[in-house]
């Protein structure tokens, strides 16, 4: 159970991390539309 857990907070970390550098580089670059 407890492994489960950290596998899902993990797994939902890395989608956020991955998620938020990636709108940021494209807004910067601007061929991405971001939320505002």
């Amino acid at each position: 159970m407890a492994s489960n857990t950290v596998d899902r907070v993990w797994s939902a970390n890395t989608t956020v991390r991955m998620t938020v550098p990636a709108a940021s580089i494209g807004d910067t670059n601007g061929n991405v539309p971001t939320r505002r």
